[in-house]
Parts: structure tokens; C-alpha cells; sequence
């Protein structure tokens, strides 16, 4: 199944369950809770590196499934192109904005250089999280380009209304 990048990790999961589960279908995504990742030390005899144990809301006990994540060097290309980033992005904001320029889901990656090297930096290191769904590791590299600040970011309206004289008290 592929990953739908435009779906958060939790969607997907619940679509690969889906597809083998058919009456799995009647679960909505707010009702299902992911208990537990755990990458196993060996895959399974199915090639399955991965078990997930989850709940959902108004049924008992749990349930585990194993299937495989997608190891991170089966997507990301050999050369990565730089991303273009903002002297004011935080660490969030870089990695969304990596997981964009290659089709990722950002809350599956993390940043393995450490929030400390980000202003400035040349480039940084992403793997996938120990947690994520989706995604195996495989660190890769990628160049930022830095850019100033846009104020055209922080704008929602130009047309920003008009002045009022100033309230006169009538008691004075």
C-alpha cells in the first residue's frame, strides 16, 4: 500500500489495516489510539519489521498487527535537493518543510543534528522517528538554503479597516 503523504501517519496505518481487514472499515481514525510501535529485532517469516498494538474507542481489549514500514532510503533520493528555509523557522517548520519537498510526513521524521545546529546550518541530518508508523530509518542528508524573513508571512489582510475619532466622555 503507498503512504499518502497528504494523510497523517495514523490514517494510513488504518488504511493498511483496512485493506485486510475489511470490516475494519467501520472504525473512524478519531476512534483508533495506537498503543504501541515496536520495531522487531528480526523480521517475521512475512518480512514484517514492525507490530502496532491499538484500541478503539467502544470496543474491548486490543489488537496487534505486524506489517513492514518503509524504509526511508526506498523513498528519499541518493541526491537530495536543497530545501529552502526561513532565518525565523523553528525546527517544526524545517521539518515540514523538508517532508513536503519529498513527499513525507513530517510527524514521522525527527531531526538528528539537535535543534542547536539548525540557524544557519549548511545542511542537517533526518531519519525517522523510533515512533513512527510509516516510516524505518535511514538518515539522509539535506542542504538548507537559508532566506530573510518574508513580512508577507505574517500577513492574513491588507485591508486592515479604518480610524475612528477618539471616544468623547460626556460626564467631563
Amino acid at each position: 500500500m503507498h503512504i499518502n503523504p497528504t494523510e497523517s501517519a495514523v490514517s494510513n496505518l488504518l488504511a493498511l489495516i483496512v485493506a485486510s481487514n475489511p470490516r475494519f472499515s467501520v472504525m473512524a481514525e478519531e476512534a483508533l489510539q495506537v498503543e504501541s510501535v515496536t520495531a522487531l529485532a528480526t523480521p517475521d517469516a512475512d518480512g514484517n519489521d514492525t507490530v502496532t498494538v491499538v484500541s478503539a474507542q467502544g470496543y474491548g481489549h486490543t489488537a496487534a498487527f505486524s506489517y513492514r514500514r518503509l524504509p526511508l532510503t526506498e523513498i528519499v533520493p541518493a541526491d537530495v535537493p536543497p530545501v529552502t528555509v526561513t532565518v525565523v523557522d523553528e525546527e517544526a517548520d524545517i521539518l515540514t518543510a523538508i517532508a513536503a519537498a519529498l513527499g513525507l510526513i513530517a510527524s514521522e521524521l525527527v531531526l538528528v543534528d539537535g535543534s542547536e545546529v539548525l540557524e544557519g546550518a549548511g545542511e542537517v541530518t533526518i531519519d525517522a522517528s523510533v515512533s513512527s508508523l510509516l516510516y524505518s530509518s535511514g538518515p539522509f542528508t539535506v542542504a538548507l538554503d537559508w532566506e530573510p524573513a518574508r513580512i508577507d508571512s505574517l500577513l492574513d489582510n491588507t485591508s486592515i479597516g479604518e480610524f475612528h475619532p477618539p471616544d468623547v466622555d460626556e460626564d467631563a
